[in-house]
Parts: C-alpha cells; sequence; structure tokens
C-alpha cells in the first residue's frame, strides 16, 4: 500500500468516526488516530482537506475548530464534550474489554442520561458479558475517588 492508499484509507476511518461521534474537534480525532508526537498537526491538515473537498463542516468553538458530517447545531458543544469523556473511557478499558455500544441521549422514563456505554468483558464468558455505566457512575466515582 502506497502513502496515497494509506491517507484515503485513515480519511475513511476518521470520517467514519465522525459520523458515529457526531462532532470532534482536532485534538480528539489525534488521540485516536494520529497518536505520534506530530499527530495533532497532521489530524488539523487532514481535516482541514477532507472539509475544503467538501466532506466535513467545520465552525470554530473558541479553542479552535470541531468537525461534523452534519451543519452545527445547538447541542454539537454538548456532543463534542461528551466524547471526551468517551475518549477517556477507551483509555481505561483494559485490553480484555471493549466498549460495546455507546449511545447518547438515553432516556429510561425515571432517568435521562447524556450517554450509555455498555462494555463487553472478553475475559469472563458469562452468559451476560456486558456491563452497563452511564456517564453520571463515571461522574460519581470520580467525585468519591477525591474524597
Amino acid at each position: 500500500m502506497n502513502r496515497v492508499q494509506k491517507g484515503c484509507s485513515r480519511d475513511k476511518q476518521v470520517l467514519s468516526m465522525i459520523e458515529e461521534w457526531k462532532v470532534m474537534n482536532a485534538r480528539q480525532v489525534q488521540l485516536m488516530k494520529f497518536n505520534f508526537p506530530y499527530g495533532l498537526r497532521k489530524a488539523q491538515e487532514r481535516l482541514l482537506k477532507m472539509h475544503n473537498r467538501g466532506k466535513l463542516n467545520r465552525w470554530h468553538n473558541g479553542e479552535g475548530y470541531s468537525y461534523s458530517l452534519e451543519k452545527k447545531t445547538a447541542s454539537s458543544a454538548h456532543f463534542e464534550a461528551l466524547n471526551w469523556v468517551r475518549i477517556w473511557l477507551v483509555n481505561q478499558l483494559k485490553n480484555w474489554e471493549k466498549i460495546h455500544s455507546w449511545q447518547y441521549e438515553q432516556d429510561y422514563k425515571i432517568l435521562r442520561t447524556d450517554a450509555f456505554a455498555a462494555i463487553l468483558n472478553l475475559y469472563y464468558l458469562f452468559p451476560f458479558p456486558v456491563h452497563f455505566i452511564t456517564i453520571s457512575d463515571i461522574c460519581n466515582k470520580k467525585l468519591r475517588d477525591f474524597d
């Protein structure tokens, strides 16, 4: 695979990730796809090229640019902030765990979560290998850790 093919393949991966994650900034893309010393600059360069080709929308968010396949909405900043939690969660997982599903803004009648994560435990082969974690669970654990 030559460099052009490798770049196109990586661009497709970034586009599909932004489609799944809704809104991302260059730092988030760098942490997930370009995790090397000059990765932030490379992520900014690739995102700008995709924007110039009309594949991504972008807007200034005060700290840099945000990117999405859709136009900016009132909840764009909210999704971008939730993606920081998602990145944190991905980095906290052990090698035998993976995110089974991630869903934004789930309504459970008595509770409305910002996001819902299901963690698949690959080590234990029990009938119910999925752990359900809400963002409030993560925040409460972090608060208890500081007590």
